[in-house]
């Protein structure tokens, strides 16, 4: 069974290379590696150039991840994809993990990453999943709320036959907002076309780039551009649903209902139409119905949706912040949730690719 390994990059040229050593190291005897760099204006081109016939080049003018992962799945002819960022690693034995788990109905396999900072420690596992999370528990989960814990974009190994029906992916949900990020899509409709399998050790890294964080420009305005998104990514995924002759997905996770109180709060005139009894009964049911929830998070969860609301604008920033920007928690409150994860150090983007990357 061939694997293609598909690398979007743009202006990553201090990373790309390691991508590309990474996903060269992936220890599989057939495989291919395409390099689709969406018109980078660094020494990107002379990086991915410099790999001679190792791997597939296409060098394309600026459209987005997304036009540059339809061309490079237009490239690939493997039977199982993985799309990896310029600024993540995957593991030697990643394929050997997670090719075996594909069946004749399976999607996707995902799997966790461990998130690096730029000085090269660990920040812990990303996404953590449950300890058990089967198929079943996934499809229960996206009929109770539409959402299932996934993987970001370098966690998942997809099934060809499911990308066929998903591609090509938009470059804008609406006219009005555009499409920046496919990960949200492909794993909604994923869910609907086959089984979503989790292995749950983790069998890559994820690059904290602090550029692309809220940190240092956060505001409410941020959360309502993505709340916007959301909004439009879920009429896009209905459409595509019903033009496959799938069901529509109904409801919306609690993660987004956070988006669209604090969206409400600060702008009363945004997307957010619904009055605060009803979006707030609506967010708390989110919660209190999502199966993937301990009591302890569901709790919390919800005493946060009411506090957004209750609380003046300027106290609420405080908790929303907390939410939202993982840099601006307290250092004790970061250690709470990420304790039992064993450091990764790392320079940069730099890692090692022995794969001797294990949650303890």
């Amino acid at each position: 069974m061939r694997i293609s390994v598909v690398i979007t990059n743009f202006n990553y040229g201090d990373c790309v290379g390691t991508a590309i050593d990474s996903a060269l190291a992936i220890e599989w005897p057939d495989k291919e590696v395409i390099v689709v760099d969406d018109g980078s204006t660094d020494h990107s081109p002379a990086v991915i150039g410099g790999y001679g016939n190792r791997i597939k080049v296409v060098l394309k003018t600026n459209g987005g991840q997304n036009s540059a992962a339809n061309v490079g799945f237009s490239k690939s002819t493997g039977e199982i994809v993985f799309f990896l960022d310029s600024d993540d690693t995957l593991v030697p034995d990643v394929a050997r993990r997670v090719v075996p788990m594909f069946a004749s109905t399976t999607a996707k396999v995902q799997f966790p990453l461990v998130t690096l900072r730029p000085d090269g420690s660990s920040a812990g596992l990303y996404p953590r999943f449950p300890a058990v999370y089967s198929p079943s528990e996934v499809e229960k989960s996206v009929a109770a709320t539409g959402f299932y814990i996934s993987s970001p974009t370098s966690g998942n190994a997809w099934a060809r036959w499911a990308l066929q029906k998903a591609f090509p992916l938009p470059t804008r949900w609406t006219e009005t907002v555009s499409a920046n990020f496919f990960d949200g899509y492909l794993s909604t409709v994923a869910s609907r076309l086959g089984c979503v399998v989790t292995v749950n050790e983790p069998l890559g890294t994820y690059y904290i780039n602090p550029n692309n964080m809220w940190t240092k420009r956060f505001s409410p305005a941020l959360i309502t551009e993505a709340c916007e998104e959301d909004l439009a990514r879920s009429e896009y995924v209905n459409v595509k649903l019903k033009s496959l002759g799938i069901r529509p997905i109904e409801k919306s996770a609690f993660t987004q209902w956070m988006k669209r109180l604090v969206c409400r709060k600060y702008f009363r005139d945004g997307p957010v139409k619904e009055g605060w009894p009803i979006l707030l009964s609506s967010s708390l049911h989110s919660a209190f119905a999502d199966p993937g929830l301990r009591i302890r998070t569901r709790i919390l969860v919800m005493g946060w949706m009411i506090a957004v609301v209750v609380l003046p604008r300027r106290l609420a920033l405080t908790i929303i912040k907390l939410r939202f920007v993982p840099s601006y928690r307290p250092r004790a409150m970061n250690w709470l949730l990420n304790r039992g994860h064993r450091p990764l150090r790392d320079t940069g983007c730099r890692m090692s690719l022995s794969g001797d990357i294990r949650a303890p």
